[in-house]
């Protein structure tokens, strides 16, 4: 009882009590991502933006999300850092119907990180704070930081909330008003938010990902290269890719399948394969823009995707590509035009689809060539810079020095 009242008195005076504020120049940013993939390479992406735009950056991290890419950044921008253990501060759930005791460890839980976080703000007293999420729900509690937010969702919310951080967002959409603005990287993600979430579409803005590609050259090979980057996990789907890559792999003899991303469906995915030679699982990589250049075909057999930077990156390199049409990679992708759009439970179309452009050589390079006219049209650095801008500058005036956007190779 007595750390229940402590906890509620320490919330109060944190949240409630005036104290002094200065000019800060400084972006708390909230960084939570499951193992590499896209959310790792937004993250790159972010950082870059804020500090060309004169901000320093204050990383709130959990300890076992810090790897040597992240390192690699902190250190280039010499961002400061906040580190926690998983176990201390991430979010519970609370299902509908449990008892009033468990209720109450679920709130006291809330607040203890409602007032961690607290603690950070006051000690930095920062101009905004940016959350970037890998996971559907994770720093609801982030909505109680005074200040603007600026709230980014990278994966899909397919499911409604369970009571507790329903209850956590509702609260925390009150006590924002026109202090919060959620960012969304595709519509189909928006729409998600809106039917999972209750949050009003117009409160939601939609920036793609983008890519930044760099000139590369390709090594010549008579094998057509169908690649694929992503996490190796159940949403990305490497056993299908692994099952497809030895049905064509035994039908055409010039082809070869490369998986690069590392991940807990791994294992599983190499037990499918028949021929290691011929349908490659290489583990997470460093030489993505190597990768792209010599590929042929961008394959993305996902169960669900909310955008895709590596479709995007894809399609930056001229890739046509084969993807599945459940997620924000329809917004991406023209079916028949810049690739194919397939159903995932379809394995006979997908393997249609990949054999027209294996056997059609003109095919995959008119595909690739518009795939890389829609990049420039929707996914460079510049168009995403020049939407962040204008997000932030129809809220409050952050910027001294404007139109200091990152360049695109492309």
């Amino acid at each position: 009882m007595i750390n229940a009242i402590k906890l509620i008195f320490g919330f109060i005076c944190l949240r409630f009590v005036p104290h002094i504020t200065r000019d800060s120049k400084t972006v708390l940013l909230i960084f939570q991502s499951p193992q590499n993939g896209g959310t790792h390479t937004y993250f790159k992406y972010i950082t870059e933006y804020l500090a060309q735009r004169g901000l320093s950056i204050h990383l709130l991290v959990c300890e076992n999300e810090i790897d040597e890419s992240v390192l690699k950044i902190v250190d280039k921008y010499s961002i400061k850092m906040t580190i926690f253990t998983r176990g201390e501060i991430y979010q519970i759930f609370q299902r509908k119907g449990q008892s009033l005791k468990s209720w109450i460890y679920f709130i006291l839980h809330a607040l203890k990180q409602i007032i961690f976080l607290l603690n950070i703000y006051r000690t930095i007293n920062p101009k905004f704070t940016y959350i970037s999420v890998g996971y559907p729900f994770i720093w609801f509690v982030g909505l109680y930081i005074p200040g603007k937010i600026y709230y980014i969702q990278h994966v899909m919310p397919l499911h409604p909330l369970d009571s507790g951080n329903r209850l956590i967002l509702k609260c925390g959409l009150l006590f924002k008003f026109k202090s919060l603005k959620f960012i969304a990287v595709s519509d189909f993600c928006r729409n998600k938010m809106a039917e999972n979430w209750g949050i009003l579409v117009r409160n939601t803005e939609v920036i793609y990902n983008y890519f930044d590609g760099t000139d590369t050259a390709r090594i010549s090979s008579d094998k057509i290269r169908i690649l694929s980057l992503a996490r190796a996990d159940e949403a990305r789907n490497p056993v299908l890719f692994a099952e497809l890559g030895n049905i064509i792999t035994d039908l055409r003899d010039n082809v070869i399948f490369v998986w690069a991303g590392s991940g807990d469906a791994l294992g599983e995915a190499k037990a499918r394969v028949k021929n290691h030679n011929k349908v490659q699982f290489i583990g997470h990589r460093n030489d993505v823009p190597e990768l792209y250049a010599n590929s042929d075909i961008y394959f993305n057999p996902a169960n669900r995707e909310a955008h895709g930077i590596s479709v995007v990156g894809a399609m930056c390199y001229g890739l046509p590509v084969v993807a599945t049409n459940n997620g924000g990679t329809v917004e991406s992708v023209l079916d028949g035009e810049t690739g194919f759009l397939v159903d995932v439970a379809n394995k006979d179309q997908m393997i249609d689809r990949l054999l027209q452009l294996i056997d059609n050589k003109m095919l995959r390079i008119e595909m690739g060539r518009k795939a890389k006219l829609r990049f420039e049209q929707l996914f460079t650095a510049k168009i995403w810079s020049r939407k962040m801008d204008n997000l932030l500058k129809e809220n409050f005036s952050v910027f001294e020095v404007a139109d200091r956007r990152p360049s695109s190779s492309t």
